[in-house]
């Protein structure tokens, strides 16, 4: 019989069914490990998803600024075409969506800040939104979810005038009393001289290659002095463009129903068509349309309370509107008004006193100069129907 130190000694030795053991810790570990790989595959992929989304949402935001409104639309409908609700709950909450200024020299976003040229969003699976990112294998070691999120900045190249105020080449002359709205933007190559009592209000824009090119000490808030260097080269083209549009090359989707040569602007334009004039134009009277261009080969003239305006009222649907190119000068009489009306003019600007200028842009190749007590506002959501042939916006990209 053997004694006890014999039969410990013996079972020491025993090497039977070890084999075993070491094969099952070997297929535990490797679980684990393709369980960490699984889970890891799947945040990487949802991490990439939220980029990819936040960079588009950033993008299509700042294509609607300075209407922040619009703005916040665009982006959610972009998160949402990405990353739908229905899957993966509310991916950017109200405070994920921020407009404000970006400072290529600090790479700095300020929330809030103007000029306003920038949109920041952020996307999340995370605890907070109720969307946490579920993890497979990872609840087994006790972790349920994880939180993930991406945030984008899309920025300007700066603070471009088209669709939101004025762009000429040449030199802007404004009267006594000049009051610059919010959201509207102002640019002179050559300078911009204001007269007695300008005002610029807060989230207006007035913009030159110098600062010291404008004068006459508006008053106005911080930010509102932009020293940025615009493309007016649309304008010098303006024959080019007409050539174009009598040519049915590339008209934007607006245009439905063709071109058409006539005479003098209809009374009663057909929605959708874009008319060429050839010879000078006077708008005498109150012409509402939708949709439509007017190319004129010669000079355009609004006579006293003559208006031409967008049937849309403030434009409200973001789509609809007037474009005037001609290859002359543009004269605005007194008291007239020109609502949701995008003009590209070769030669010089006058508007006279007390007219309304109201959701519209111009780009002009020579100078523009304003009377007094002009009305200057952007009513929300106007622009659309030249941006695409003129090229008339500033080059937005992700900066972060």
């Amino acid at each position: 019989m053997q004694n006890a130190k014999t039969v410990i000694r013996s079972f020491a030795h025993d090497t039977r069914g070890s084999a075993m053991a070491v094969l099952g810790a070997g297929v535990v570990l490797t679980l684990g490990m393709a369980s960490v790989a699984v889970d890891m595959g799947y945040l990487y992929i949802m991490q990439n998803q939220l980029q990819v989304t936040a960079d588009s949402a950033a993008l299509a935001g700042l294509a609607r600024v300075p209407d922040v409104d619009q703005a916040r639309t665009q982006a959610t409908t972009f998160v949402e075409s990405n990353m739908p609700s229905g899957k993966h709950g509310t991916v950017m909450a109200a405070d994920d969506f921020k407009t404000g200024f970006w400072d290529d020299t600090a790479r700095t976003f300020t929330d809030g800040g103007t000029p306003l040229n920038a949109v920041q969003v952020t996307v999340r699976r995370s605890q907070s939104n109720g969307n946490a990112a579920r993890l497979f294998f990872g609840q087994l070691l006790g972790f349920n979810s994880l939180d993930l999120s991406a945030t984008a900045v899309a920025a300007g190249s700066g603070v471009d005038c088209f669709g939101t105020g004025f762009k000429v080449k040449g030199s802007i002359s404004l009267g006594q009393d000049a009051n610059i709205g919010a959201g509207v933007c102002m640019y002179g190559g050559n300078g911009i001289s204001f007269g007695q009592d300008g005002v610029i209000q807060d989230g207006g824009y007035v913009a030159s290659p110098s600062l010291s090119n404008i004068t006459g000490n508006p008053s106005h808030q911080s930010g509102a002095l932009v020293e940025e260097t615009m493309d007016t080269s649309a304008a010098a083209n303006a024959a080019d463009i007409i050539d174009d549009i009598e040519a049915g090359i590339d008209l934007p989707p607006q245009i439905t129903n063709g071109v058409v040569t006539v005479g003098s602007i209809p009374s009663n334009p057909v929605p959708g068509t874009a008319y060429v004039i050839n010879g000078n134009v006077t708008i005498g009277q109150d012409i509402v349309s939708t949709n439509n261009i007017f190319a004129v080969r010669g000079n355009i003239s609004w006579g006293q309370d003559g208006k031409i305006r967008n049937s849309a009222g403030t434009c409200a649907s973001g789509e609809t509107a007037i474009g005037l190119v001609t290859t002359g000068n543009v004269s605005l009489g007194q008291d007239s008004l020109a609502r949701g009306v995008q003009v590209v003019t070769a030669g010089n600007v006058t508007i006279g006193q007390d007219a309304n200028f109201q959701g519209s842009s111009i780009i002009a190749d020579g100078n523009l100069s304003f009377g007094q007590d002009v009305n200057l506002s952007t009513p929300s959501g106007c622009g659309g129907a030249l941006g695409g042939a003129t090229g008339g916006s500033a080059e937005n990209r992700l900066v972060m």
